[in-house]
């Protein structure tokens, strides 16, 4: 099940579950994905195989 973020105007990314959506929400606030290993493809963030 994908996760949509709309916490922040800036945000607005999309996961492809609801744990990597967890994962980017740190002390309520929104982490790069990038820097948390994961890769953006089709407009989805997902893990790295």
């Amino acid at each position: 099940m994908r996760a949509h973020c709309a916490a922040r105007p800036d945000c607005h990314r999309t996961f492809d579950d609801i744990e990597l959506f967890d994962a980017h929400r740190r002390d309520g606030r929104c982490a790069d994905p990038a820097t948390l290993g994961l890769i953006g493809t089709g407009g989805v963030w997902r893990r790295a195989s």
